[in-house]
């Protein structure tokens, strides 16, 4: 079985120290973040959308309150 766990940054040592001692711990781990790599067109998609907001010239678009309103509604939330 395997175990994801957060733990704070100050307390994760200890914590490793601990599993470790344990004798039916097969491994401990410490890895960073999920952090989800960008593709390249995302990252294409990503800048243009930021230099029309940037400019400004996104008018028409939905609030972010608008839109989770139409959405509550939508969906009886």
């Amino acid at each position: 079985m395997q175990l994801n766990i957060q733990i704070q940054d100050d307390k994760a040592a200890a914590f490793m120290d601990i599993l470790n001692s344990l004798d039916f711990v097969i491994s401990v781990e410490k890895t960073a973040q999920d952090t989800p790599e960008l593709t390249a067109v995302q990252e294409k998609i990503l800048d243009e959308r930021l230099r029309i907001h940037e400019a400004g010239t996104d008018t028409g678009k939905k609030s972010w309150r608008e839109f989770r309103t139409e959405i509550e509604q939508r969906y009886d939330l």
